[in-house]
């Protein structure tokens, strides 16, 4: 299938603690009789800027959230995305097509800066996401944990003790799930000698996530 190319994504940091630090110096400045406006009205201003700022960064981290639905604009069963979406003009796609256990479907996939989201469709022609496979670390699993591509086994067991390990012997990982939360997956490398699914305390505490996926 033909690669559609587009524009590089440009994924920003959320603003560090420098801008932080200029708002509370400025806040705390306000008292000094130099100012060339109110008080009243520079600390309205600076409030202002700082609520924008606020939002900005909580829209930004909602963006990058994944769900038990998927993400916030490709959640499981909606229409495929399309370039001309105007929430992924600045993401590079490119199409491919799988074939596995005598089923054919295509896949979108979005290359971000630090890693690929491939968006899988249905197996039945109507063009419906049937799977992500996440593999950008800067993209997080909603919750207290925080979980992404690159946590450590440590995390997912400092959460809680629910988890269950099942061995995927044809991909060579150990497949990760919250029971409940089983619409989100996460792969970890299976050793070489795997034989078995595994507990979770079977998994080393430094194994890292290689891949979330949400199904």
């Amino acid at each position: 299938m033909k690669d559609k190319q587009f524009e590089k994504p440009n994924l920003q940091n959320p603003p560090d603690s420098n801008i932080v630090r200029t708002f509370l110096r400025l806040w705390h400045n306000l008292g000094r009789k130099t100012q060339v406006l109110p008080i009243t009205h520079m600390k309205l201003t600076i409030w202002t800027f700082f609520c924008v700022l606020t939002l900005s960064t909580v829209g930004c981290a909602g963006e990058k959230a994944i769900t038990s639905q998927g993400l916030k604009h490709i959640e499981i069963g909606s229409d495929m995305p399309e370039p001309d979406n105007r929430q992924f003009r600045s993401v590079s796609f490119r199409d491919t097509l799988i074939q596995e256990g005598g089923y054919e479907w295509t896949a979108r996939i979005l290359e971000y800066q630090d890693g690929e989201v491939w968006v899988e469709s249905d197996f039945f022609g109507d063009n419906l996401v049937n799977r992500l496979r996440i593999e950008s670390p800067s993209l997080q699993v909603k919750g207290k944990g925080k979980l992404r591509v690159g946590s450590t086994a440590a995390e997912l067991k400092a959460l809680h003790p629910r988890w269950q390990a099942s061995w995927l012997e044809e991909y060579g990982y150990y497949d990760v799930i919250d029971p409940q939360q089983i619409q989100i997956h996460y792969l970890f490398p299976a050793p070489e000698d795997a034989h078995h699914d595994p507990g979770i305390g079977e998994l080393a505490d430094t194994a890292r996530v290689e891949v979330i996926v949400v199904m």
